[in-house]
């Protein structure tokens, strides 16, 4: 009797215990979760996510410090290569204050707690020197499937395409970072308003 009891006891201990030892999901980046910690940019992958994570809070300035930083001795020359499609309602240097002035104007709304934001890769990002010498300054993304999600409150749009990015590693001044100098759009087949290019000819105005 005393065996049976000990046992039912352990069951039930089993079945409504959290098992310490189990592996907690990690919040996807987003979607609202200003809690969530940006992460130091010592690393590619960590300035991905902190991209993924900037536009889930909206946040310009997080988002702007995914990007190259010009003060920095060492900075590249900040690139955005829209859709092939789209390529002349673009500005021929599509500069960071463009990119500000997009982001900005994407993010406001009179309604409150919107739009709603989230970006997903739908395929694994990975990540290689773009020399064999670089592995430790510059780095390129494959080409990475995504769709950036916008809700408006009124209506859901879906942007879906296919980017590529390139990375590069300053060491000017400390602390030593990582930021995005290349992002490259391109459609799924002939989706061309599907495309986050799409969306930024879409909100782009340069008055503003």
């Amino acid at each position: 009797m005393k065996l049976t009891y000990s046992f039912l006891i352990s069951t039930l201990i089993l079945i409504y215990c959290t098992n310490p030892f189990s592996v907690r999901n990690v919040e996807e980046p987003g979607f609202g979760s200003d809690w969530v910690r940006y992460a130091p940019a010592t690393s590619p992958d960590s300035v991905l996510y902190n991209f993924r994570l900037a536009i889930a809070n909206k946040n310009v300035e997080e988002y702007m410090r995914t990007f190259v930083d010009p003060l920095k001795a060492d900075a590249h020359f900040f690139r955005f290569v829209p859709v092939p499609y789209y390529i002349n309602d673009f500005p021929s240097a599509w500069t960071l204050d463009d990119e500000r002035n997009f982001f900005t104007q994407l993010v406001q709304s009179d309604k409150k707690d919107y739009p709603k934001l989230r970006l997903d890769f739908l395929t694994p990002v990975v990540l290689t020197a773009i020399s064999p010498v670089s592995v430790d300054d510059s780095v390129e993304s494959n080409s990475v499937r995504y769709a950036l999600q916008v809700d408006f409150g009124d209506s859901l749009a879906v942007y879906e395409g296919i980017a590529r990015f390139k990375l590069y590693h300053s060491k000017s001044a400390p602390p030593e970072t990582w930021h995005i100098y290349y992002w490259q759009d391109n459609a799924i087949e002939q989706y061309y308003n599907k495309t986050w290019t799409y969306l930024k000819r879409f909100i782009y105005n340069p008055s503003n």
